[in-house]
């Protein structure tokens, strides 16, 4: 008999197929990114609605939705098994 698994099939079932489990799905990267994102475009827009010389909650907001960005495409292109 031979083994028909892939040698270089990541993790999850043999045939190289992400886990039906639903692990993906409660991935950390994504509630991570989701409330790095929800705090930045609060903190953008009130930035943008006050009137104050500092621009600290600007740049903090674009920051952090910056980083959401980048989480994101983390957990996108990088997915849990692999």
């Amino acid at each position: 008999m031979t083994d028909d698994t892939p040698t270089d099939a990541p993790a999850g079932t043999p045939d190289g197929t992400p886990p039906p489990d639903g692990r993906r799905a409660f991935d950390v990267r994504h509630v991570i990114a989701a409330l790095l994102a929800l705090y930045g475009a609060v903190l953008t827009a009130t930035a943008l609605a006050g009137e104050d010389e500092e621009h600290i909650n600007l740049l903090s907001g674009l920051g952090m939705l910056a980083v959401a960005a980048l989480m994101t495409a983390w957990a996108l292109l990088r997915p849990v098994g692999r």
